[in-house]
């Protein structure tokens, strides 16, 4: 079953229909099981295609963890959970090595045609929001409303807010948690 295949078949569902997505998600994740099987596999190399593997299985999330943890291969599992726990330590110590970057991230070609304008950012914003995003453990829709709130402030209090950031590792609050 295709990706497109799965949305169509989801949509022809219908969100109250709760039997036929379970069962529409349970033949997709059967049907693309022998090729999470084998990334895994690669995955589960520490050379070569095995760190790229592993990544790309990262970026599968939770989806993908149960194919290995299901095969009773805790070892493998152990050993993608360092790879990916690597992969994770180097991408954070790139991020907290670009929270001192004041450059602005560059603006998208025609940016002025967007419905909804970019908002000027710099890089050690994105650098701050991407670690939010990695490490705070905020839902999906928190997340984005912190985000927004953060770019909210002015480059100041940004730049104070990184700062506390890179000295206590914790970030602060700004929308109440009865509101995310």
């Amino acid at each position: 079953m295709t990706q497109d295949e799965f949305r169509q078949g989801w949509q022809d569902a219908g969100a109250e229909d709760a039997p036929a997505l379970e069962q529409l998600y349970s033949t997709y994740t059967a049907e693309n099981l022998p090729a999470l099987e084998g990334l895994a596999a690669l995955a589960a190399q520490k050379d070569g295609v095995g760190p790229h593997a592993a990544a790309v299985f990262a970026l599968l999330g939770e989806s993908a963890w149960p194919i290995v943890a299901g095969r009773g291969d805790y070892a493998s599992l152990g050993q993608l959970g360092r790879l990916v726990t690597g992969l994770e330590a180097s991408v954070v110590a790139y991020l907290r090595r670009a929270l001192t970057d004041s450059r602005p991230v560059p603006r998208p070609r025609d940016h002025e045609r967007l419905e909804v304008p970019v908002p000027l950012t710099r890089i050690a914003d994105e650098a701050y929001l991407a670690l939010r995003r990695l490490t705070s453990g905020e839902s999906e829709l928190a997340g984005q409303l912190e985000a927004e709130s953060f770019l909210a402030l002015p480059d100041p209090q940004r730049n104070a807010e990184i700062e506390q950031y890179l000295r206590t590792g914790l970030f602060t609050r700004f929308v109440p948690p009865e509101e995310a």
